[in-house]
């Protein structure tokens, strides 16, 4: 992604872990003619994550359609069990990088998206990326 789209991204990204918050987030966007940038509770499975994707995709198409981020955190092998499970997008604390650069590759060959934290926090967004079940959203 260019540092543009990154920080279009950023600015947009919610942190969604229920049906009920995600449709909210989507509406939101909606709202403001954006397309919604959905990210996954801390820790959040790769199935678990897919099958909220499938269920919010099931309701009728809203456009642009939204994108879920899988938070990988600090668990490199999330964003392999999540590429496993049909995620396409990911967000991942700074690992190794002789790591990213190979789940880079992984995800670029399955046609994914993978930002690191670090990528987006210099992009302006820190509040919703912390590790904090707790916080849903910020302004």
């Amino acid at each position: 992604m260019r540092p543009a789209e990154i920080t279009a991204v950023a600015h947009r990204l919610v942190r969604v872990g229920s049906l009920v918050e995600a449709r909210a987030a989507i509406a939101a966007a909606q709202t403001a003619g954006d397309r919604a940038e959905l990210l996954s509770p801390p820790r959040c499975g790769g199935l678990f994550w897919r099958a909220l994707l499938d269920a919010i995709t099931a309701a009728p198409p809203t456009q642009p359609s939204p994108r879920g981020w899988l938070d990988a955190g600090d668990r490199p092998g999330a964003v392999l069990d999540g590429l496993a499970a049909g995620c396409q997008a990911f967000v991942l604390d700074e690992p190794a990088p002789a790591v990213l650069e190979q789940l880079s590759r992984q995800a670029a060959w399955q046609g994914a998206l993978l930002l690191t934290r670090g990528q987006l926090t210099a992009a302006g967004r820190r509040g919703v990326l912390r590790d904090d079940s707790t916080q849903r959203r910020n302004p």
